[in-house]
């Protein structure tokens, strides 16, 4: 469950401003594998994954998926996040290369 961090910000501020009192889960509500997320970053990269999966066993204890419950979120609060996960990955792609060009001046080198 990844949630862009401008969506989180976003998220505490709608909390900060209702009524809720409580636990409340700030997530997309979306479960996304960790392979499909290194895929999306290396199509957004255009370079391909040189991931081996598997190569180590997953702990025991480890949930196959895990993903937050968002409903007093969404119904109560009235939050949605403003990224899915393509553009918000594409953003904060497009930031890093900017910090790494800002800091070193050559960002193919790096990213």
């Amino acid at each position: 469950d990844f949630l862009h961090v401008q969506d989180v910000a976003d998220a505490f501020v709608a909390l900060l401003r209702s009524d809720v009192s409580g636990a409340v889960n700030i997530a997309s509500g979306r479960a996304v594998s960790i392979k499909e997320m290194v895929g999306r970053i290396a199509e957004v990269v255009g370079r391909p994954a040189t991931i081996e999966w598997g190569a180590l066993p997953a702990p025991e204890d480890d949930p196959p998926v895990l993903v937050a419950d968002v409903k007093r979120l969404t119904d109560t609060v009235g939050w949605r996040p403003r990224y899915d996960l393509d553009s918000g990955l594409k953003q904060t792609i497009e930031w890093w290369r900017n910090e790494i060009d800002n800091r070193h001046g050559d960002r193919d080198a790096h990213l």
